[in-house]
């Protein structure tokens, strides 16, 4: 079920591949999942041979900025509510779990969800049982933090054919008041809570790295400022958009060429195989994304190969019509070379950025 405010919409049945165990994959009930909760919470430690192992466990191990507040302690994400919590969450293809506990209390929520991505139900359960964090709570806020420019998720791809798809996830956190707590911890709201008074908040780190370039901390991710982002976004609408035109130059070509008015000029053969390769260039990264690319699992090594080979075609093509562009502009100064020394040489440009022809490793 896809469930969304509380309306439900049956999918029936959904039929998932999930990768092999432990990678996100190990499968129980939600009382099993219950009974572990209990058992992690209980100050008898009945996992462990020694109670203290349970208590170094709940001792924090990376932290919110410089503050003293933890991000995770020992493999447990913590969460800050009426109480701070401590717990996991995971996924795989066909469903969604989340633990978190408060082992003072022993108070603690588990919940499985039967879809594999974001739900109400598993993000605001705990927030509904355990009651919201008070902003005030670790002291008073401080100055507004108004984080400019966009943010690329640091758990994403940045190495290989994958390398475009953090770009096109981008966050920018316009929406959102960061309060400053001292020492690097911020609590978050969105503005039009702030407006409202509301008394909802949650902790982020906010960290400024020795170059200058600012990061957020969230429990399991961070978001790294590309003070770049829109050069290298336009630089991949380039990329589609000269495949786009390009189709439709070589339709018009084919016209052209039935009703016998094809033009000659210098160079047109280079040309228009520049066009055609541009279409196979992109056609083949679209083929790769929305039909072999398999989510955790990657790309296969071998069909990685035959399009990395692919686009190593498509660029040295690219660069051959761009010097017989640039040969034949020099002959005839004509407008048109320019075009398409400018098309080919983005083309390779984009491929060569985005690593679209780096299939070792995927």
């Amino acid at each position: 079920y896809q469930f969304s405010l509380g309306n439900t919409v049956d999918l029936g049945p959904c039929l998932n591949y999930c990768p092999d165990y432990p990678a996100g994959s190990a499968t129980g009930t939600l009382s099993d999942l219950m009974t572990y909760a209990q058992a992690l919470a209980d100050p008898e430690a009945p996992l462990f041979e020694s109670p203290e192992t349970q208590k170094l466990m709940y001792s924090g191990t990376f932290y919110y900025g410089d503050s003293d507040v933890p991000i995770c302690a020992h493999g447990l994400w913590t969460d800050d509510h009426s109480m701070r919590t401590y717990g996991h969450d995971g996924a795989t293809t066909s469903g969604q779990a989340k633990m978190e506990y408060d082992p003072e209390t022993g108070i603690g929520v588990v919940v499985m969800v039967n879809e594999p991505n974001g739900n109400w139900y598993l993000n605001y359960t705990a927030r509904l049982a355990l009651g919201a964090l008070s902003p005030d709570k670790y002291g008073t806020a401080g100055e507004t933090i108004e984080p400019k420019g966009w943010y690329l998720n640091a758990r994403d791809n940045f190495k290989g054919m994958l390398k475009f798809m953090p770009y096109l996830t981008a966050f920018k956190p316009a929406d959102f008041a960061f309060e400053s707590l001292g020492n690097g911890l911020v609590q978050v709201r969105a503005k039009d809570d702030v407006k409202m008074g509301e008394e909802v908040a949650e902790l982020y780190g906010w960290v400024t790295d020795v170059d200058g370039n600012e990061r957020i901390q969230m429990s399991s991710v961070e978001y790294i400022r590309d003070r770049l982002y829109i050069p290298k976004l336009l630089l991949f609408t380039v990329y589609v958009l000269s495949a786009i035109i390009s189709v439709f130059l070589l339709l018009v070509r084919q016209k052209q060429k039935k009703h016998h008015r094809l033009p000659t000029y210098a160079g047109e053969r280079a040309v228009s195989a520049g066009r055609l390769f541009k279409v196979i260039s992109f056609a083949g990264f679209l083929i790769m994304v929305m039909f072999l690319f398999t989510g955790n699992g990657g790309i296969a090594v071998g069909t990685s190969a035959v399009f990395g080979l692919l686009q190593m075609l498509c660029m040295a093509v690219f660069a051959v019509t761009a010097v017989i562009c640039v040969l034949s502009f020099l002959k005839e100064k004509h407008f048109r070379y320019l075009f398409g020394i400018a098309g080919n040489v983005l083309c390779i440009c984009t491929i060569l950025y985005y690593e679209l022809y780096v299939f070792w490793g995927i």
